[in-house]
């Protein structure tokens, strides 16, 4: 027989035999599964997660990892067990599987079996012991931590409500790194008075914790300092000129160290994702970011964890003029809209146009509009009726294209220097804003792409390109003003391709209205001066007193405005309906020896003409007798103004001399 036979038994009871055999095969059974394993490192990732690791000692966060490490070594023990096991385990098998006949008696059977029994108390009862020992002493162990962890909580927690009433009063102010995390109330108060209790409760659920002034991260090889502030962002802020979208992010900091929060700064999705916008930034003096490349990532990742809680999402229109929302149209303007809607926000600051701003003042209606009036009288009909007629044709030019009406042309006024044509441009627009002949929007110094861009974000309103003058680089004035009779004679745009060589970006056509200053009639092909209506001004057309007057009152203009744009959106239907039969009614009668370009200028500079007379009609500014007496006078100027550029042109054209 097998020598691993032999009978040397050791004499025990069969319910010690049967409980020693039922916990070896427990262990191996756990072993063969790697639940032993499974179930131990859970209870090390409990332990390392607990909220001891930002306890105020140290010791107890050297405690845990000297826990974990005896833990560890004991696991050790236990697979070294189980090896052992295993193999004896394996060994009984494969002879049994060899040594026993189906014939085997009964008896043999069983003194087999004894003897394995015998053989495992015997040579592994003293192991066995120790393990037993091992299990308890850890779960001991464990139990003693558990216990102190929850009543640490417990007495916590029951603190917490007085610590978030009393945080204030009883600190100071003061920052407690270590403090309990505090769950806000409803509507927390997340300034910097609350700062800590509000904000580190924020990312609960990370292995981010704040110890000793400092953004921390728990790792797997140890604790790692991040930062000396935690990122907070609070806006994402969606801006929108009607043809692409450009993102920007609020953000701001708790400073750990100094007890204060950093300013609010803008950065760009770029800067976002990368997360190295603080030099150079107004934090720069006081941020710190911990070395390591690895820092920037984590403070994007808590920046953005924190965000699902802190920030906010804004949409902001970097364009004038008319935009339908829900059933509602209503007028954009810099920090303002006219009409019904609640949130909705417009900043034209991006692209210096901010000028473009209705009063918040209110006057006497009657007031403003016979100042907005008195315009015509400033000088000659031949040069304010062409620019009353573009001031109040600006607001339309959405509506009348939606109904095939298209203001193509650019108002072009020709004087010499001192003729004060930039000056009374200026008092014109100022019936959409705060304008002087010093801040015009744009002028011939402007890049062609430049032009392009606010001749798009300046939609329903007239942009001034002034002072083309013989005396700077005319050839690149020349050029701008080529490409302007392009983009608003033709409404056309260029085609540009983004930096990736792959797709075209969105391009930029006009939605509102040109009015040019000019020391000359430019020397351009007749078919691109046939895109605008030129207007001459001589030094002494202009009455100064009147002028100063207008540039004295220019907010009752712009108010004069708002209540016309206001009276559009009451009247949208009629308008659009009154707006064709006009057209049709002026084409009938229009002068064929003109050409066609130009017939079309004066057709629809007559329609902003009659609308804006019909809107002083109503508010009775005029009566029914100036009305018509204005209308006609109206129409004879603008063919005169037609006949006399027709004239001129065909003078100075070398295919008609």
């Amino acid at each position: 027989m097998n020598p691993l036979f032999e009978d040397n038994e050791i004499k025990l009871s069969e319910k010690e035999i049967q409980q020693e055999i039922n916990y070896y095969f427990e262990i191996f059974s756990k072993a063969i599964k790697n639940k032993l394993y499974n179930n131990g490192y859970r209870e090390i990732a409990l332990l390392t997660q607990s909220p001891l690791i930002a306890t105020e000692e140290e010791k107890e966060k050297e405690r845990l990892f000297q826990l974990e490490n005896i833990f560890k070594q004991k696991l050790k023990g236990i697979a070294s067990e189980k090896r052992r096991l295993t193999n004896l385990f394996n060994n009984i098998s494969d002879y049994i599987k060899k040594n026993i006949k189906r014939n085997c008696k009964d008896e043999d059977l069983k003194r087999i079996i004894e003897t394995t029994k015998t053989l495992v108390k015997k040579d592994y009862k003293e192991d066995y012991e120790k393990i037993k020992q091992k299990r308890k002493n850890y779960l001991e162990e464990i139990e003693k931590i558990k216990n102190k962890i929850k009543e640490k909580e417990e007495r916590k927690i029951k603190n917490m409500e007085e610590i978030n009433i009393n945080y204030s009063k009883e600190t100071n102010n003061e920052l407690y790194n270590n403090e309990p995390i505090v769950i806000p109330k409803e509507n927390a108060d997340y300034s910097a008075e609350n700062q800590l209790l509000n904000y580190t409760n924020l990312f609960q659920g990370t292995n981010f914790f704040v110890y000793s002034n400092k953004l921390n991260l728990k790792t797997d090889k140890g604790y790692v300092a991040v930062s000396n502030f935690i990122p907070i962002v609070t806006k994402k802020i969606i801006f929108n000129n009607g043809n692409d979208k450009e993102i920007k992010y609020l953000i701001k900091a708790l400073l750990l160290d100094k007890n204060k929060m950093l300013e609010e700064i803008e950065i760009t999705p770029q800067e976002y994702n990368s997360f190295k916008f603080i030099l150079g930034s107004n934090w720069d003096k006081d941020a710190i970011i911990e070395p390591g490349n690895s820092n920037f990532g984590r403070l994007k990742y808590i920046a953005q964890y924190i965000a699902r809680t802190t920030m906010k999402e804004q949409e902001v229109y970097t364009n004038t003029g008319f935009k339908r929302i829900g059933k509602d149209l209503v007028f954009l303007y810099h920090n303002g809209i006219i009409g019904k809607g609640d949130n909705i926000n417009v900043d034209l600051s991006q692209d210096e146009l901010e000028r473009y701003c209705f009063t918040d003042k209110e006057f006497d209606s009657k007031q403003a509009l016979n100042r907005s009036y008195s315009m015509l009288f400033i000088s000659t009909y031949d040069i304010t009726i062409p620019l009353m007629a573009t001031i109040y044709l600006a607001p339309l030019t959405t509506l009348l294209q939606e109904e095939g009406i298209h203001p193509d042309f650019i108002l072009m006024y020709v004087a010499k220097t001192g003729s004060r044509k930039s000056s009374i441009v200026a008092a014109g627009i100022s019936h959409f804003g705060n304008f002087t002949r010093d801040t015009l929007p744009a002028s011939f110094e402007n890049t062609v792409s430049a032009i392009e861009r606010k001749a798009f974000i300046l939609k329903d309103v007239p942009i001034v390109i002034d002072d083309l003058n013989p005396a700077v680089d005319m050839k690149q004035q020349l050029d701008v003003l080529r490409k302007a009779y392009g983009i608003f004679g033709d409404r056309s745009s260029r085609s540009r391709i983004n930096p990736n060589l792959k797709n075209l970006r969105p391009t930029y056509t006009a939605r509102g209205l040109c009015i040019v200053t000019s020391e000359i009639i430019p020397d351009l092909p007749e078919s691109r001066l046939l895109r605008s209506i030129i207007v001459n001004i001589k030094k002494k057309d202009i009455n100064l007193e009147k002028l100063t007057d207008i540039q004295n009152n220019t907010e009752e203009l712009a108010y004069a405005m708002k209540i016309f744009i206001k009276w559009i959106i009451e009247n949208e239907t009629s308008i659009r309906s009154q707006a064709k039969q006009i057209m049709q009614e002026l084409q009938k009668k229009q002068d064929d020896s003109l050409h066609g370009r130009t017939n079309e200028a004066i057709n629809v500079m007559m329609i902003g003409f009659i609308f804006f007379l019909e809107f002083m009609l109503k508010n009775d500014i005029i009566n029914e007798n100036e009305f018509n007496k204005m209308k006609n006078k109206a129409y004879t100027t603008l063919k005169d103004i037609a006949n006399n550029q027709t004239k001129e042109l065909d003078d100075t054209s070398p295919v008609t001399r």
